[in-house]
């Protein structure tokens, strides 16, 4: 049976940083991915039994704003709305904060999933770690219909 829960601060990236070095971890520049953030942030882990199968990141950044710094899940779990879960838990968590805006800096390539989630683009795409990556922001104010009301 699958679990989730938040663990805040330095104990939650204690918990993540293999997993995240797990999924990351073969682009150098995600190895042992650390900054200041991670006392004052909020780690959602996903655990199967006692194997953590996914993990994140929120951020409170100001002005009833947060920050999801990532979103990773392995692989023989994708595919299983984990992520979607997640992302959802995350908005959730960021509301129950009084946040009313949700920022996400994604990979181009994992746009879909996150427009999927009620993201929209903010700005032009950019370079960062050798990749061509995009800003995103939900509104957590907005009611958004069931996807199965969408027919």
């Amino acid at each position: 049976m699958l679990e989730f829960r938040f663990i805040a601060g330095n104990n939650g990236y204690e918990i993540t940083k293999n997993m995240r070095n797990d999924i990351f971890g073969n682009e150098l520049e995600y190895q042992n991915v650390c900054d200041e953030h991670e006392e004052d942030s909020y780690h959602f882990v996903g655990y199967d039994k006692t194997q953590i199968i996914s993990a994140a990141r929120l951020t409170e950044t100001g002005d009833k704003t947060f920050n999801i710094a990532y979103v990773c899940v392995r692989e023989n779990y994708r595919r299983q709305y984990v992520g979607d879960l997640m992302v959802k838990a995350l908005a959730d968590k960021a509301v129950a904060l009084g946040g009313t805006v949700l920022m996400a800096r994604v990979p181009v390539s994992v746009c879909g999933f996150f427009e999927f989630e009620g993201f929209e683009r903010c700005d032009a795409e950019f370079i960062e770690d050798n990749r061509s990556q995009v800003i995103m922001k939900k509104d957590l104010l907005k009611i958004q219909q069931c996807r199965g009301c969408e027919r």
